[in-house]
């Protein structure tokens, strides 16, 4: 039988000779993992630098090489399947997405329960418009992302970003998908304040208004609960505030946190005014209660005018063509929260002239405005009294005060009828000058 050729070790400069000692062929077993380990490990770090440096075609050229190496060795799926990962995403850089993908499947089979080749075949299935096969494996990766992993938090938030902005791009599927994200809040919220960041303004709505977590579509959503007040609202309240979808989702926005003055940017009005007008127009009160409760909270805010000095009740008696559930609905409201039904516009009207005065609403109006007057005239009276207390002695309640006032008076009186003087004349000086008793004796 002819002999095989001693094989040749890279970097060795000469043939290994098996025979040579007792147990060689273990030996050389040992040594040739040991130099395709280091191999490896050399040639996965330099494609890693050289990706990180923009060398990218160098890069690929690494990995492969690297790659050689790790699949001479045993039980070696981990290492196999990084570099298969890094050598996707370096050829996603390029564009060459047909490679990218393969070396991404091809990730996934060596290793199953790890994110990242998901996470690269997802997004080259996003560049060649196949948003199923994108939604599937973003979701498929999202459910290997590990608690205890460093940065779950922030890998968690990647996958749950991409699936909802592929919400509208294929509405059906990508609303089935988001719903079966079960993410905590604090994740919702960096999604949305980063889909806000990025104007993806189509996916935020999918995520507060396309159902989910109980909630029918139109009504709520999977971010229903998230806090959004770093999310800044102001440009979409320009640009599409005055839509009946923007402005719902502007109301949903500021009913998590969102900061409400936003809304000027709409029409110009404050807040509260904005608010109303959604209401009357749509039913939906809800963003107007919110404002009183969470925004509106003095009277000055409650009751600050518009236009020609008309109030909040003006709006609502001077907006035509509402069903009257609105209008009385509207006025319920503003009375709960005290606003000042009294108040007179440049025409010098109240909101009760422009109601016809047998209607509901006139009679809620004036009703309305009795208990403002009561309440205004208490004020008053309550404001008088504590006027008179601050007049009393220091450390002294109103009621000693008066106690000592009579007791003086009634000590006056008593010295009148034993024929002492209530107030005893001066006594010349002198000098002709004045002095009192009491000076008198200071000099005596």
């Amino acid at each position: 039988m002819a002999q095989r050729s001693p094989p040749v070790f890279p970097n060795q400069g000469f043939p290994w000779q098996p025979w040579a000692f007792p147990g060689s062929e273990d030996i050389r077993i040992q040594m040739h993992i040991q130099e395709c380990q280091r191999q490896q490990i050399f040639l996965k770090e330099s494609g890693n630098q050289d990706l990180k440096d923009g060398r990218i075609f160098k890069a690929i050229d690494q990995y492969s090489q690297a790659l050689n190496f790790a699949e001479q060795l045993p039980n070696n799926n981990r290492e196999i399947a990084m570099i298969l990962s890094n050598r996707a995403y370096a050829n996603y850089k390029i564009g060459d997405y047909k490679s990218a993908v393969d070396d991404a499947l091809t990730c996934i089979e060596h290793n199953p329960k790890w994110w990242k080749g998901y996470y690269r075949a997802a997004l080259v299935f996003k560049e060649l418009h196949q948003y199923s096969d994108a939604l599937e494996a973003f979701y498929d990766g999202l459910q290997q992302v590990k608690d205890t992993e460093t940065f779950a938090v922030e890998n968690k938030v990647n996958f749950v970003l991409e699936i909802a902005k592929l919400t509208w791009r294929v509405p059906d599927l990508g609303m089935k998908t988001i719903m079966k994200c079960r993410v905590q809040n604090d994740i919702w919220s960096q999604v949305v304040l980063k889909l806000a960041k990025q104007q993806e303004w189509n996916a935020i709505s999918n995520l507060f208004l396309g159902g989910g977590k109980g909630k029918s579509p139109g009504i709520g959503g999977m971010a229903t609960g998230c806090n959004t007040a770093d999310v800044h609202i102001d440009h979409f309240c320009k640009q599409r505030g005055k839509t009946d979808k923007g402005i719902r989702l502007v109301s949903e926005l500021i009913k998590h946190g969102s900061d409400p003055t936003a809304l000027s940017e709409i029409s110009g009005d404050p807040p509260l005014h904005c608010a109303l007008h959604y209401g009357l127009h749509s039913g939906d009160f809800s963003l107007l209660k919110y404002l009183f409760e969470n925004y509106a909270k003095t009277d000055e805010k409650r009751n600050v005018t518009v236009n020609r000095g008309e109030s909040q009740y003006h709006i609502v008696t001077r907006t035509r063509k509402l069903g009257p559930q609105n209008t009385e609905t509207a006025l319920r409201i503003l009375i709960n929260y005290k606003v000042n039904p009294c108040v007179i516009n440049s025409e010098g009207k109240s909101a009760i002239d422009y109601v016809d005065r047998t209607s509901l609403a006139a009679s809620m109006l004036r009703k309305a405005m009795d208990e403002w007057k009561i309440a205004v005239s208490g004020q008053r009276q309550a404001a008088a009294v504590s006027g008179q207390r601050r007049v009393s002695a220091p450390g002294q309640s109103h009621t000693q005060t008066q106690k000592k006032q009579k007791g003086t008076e009634a000590h006056q009186k008593s010295k009148e009828k034993k024929g002492v003087p209530a107030t005893e004349p001066p006594t010349k000086s002198s000098k002709g000058g004045e002095i009192g008793r009491a000076s008198c004796r200071e000099r005596v």
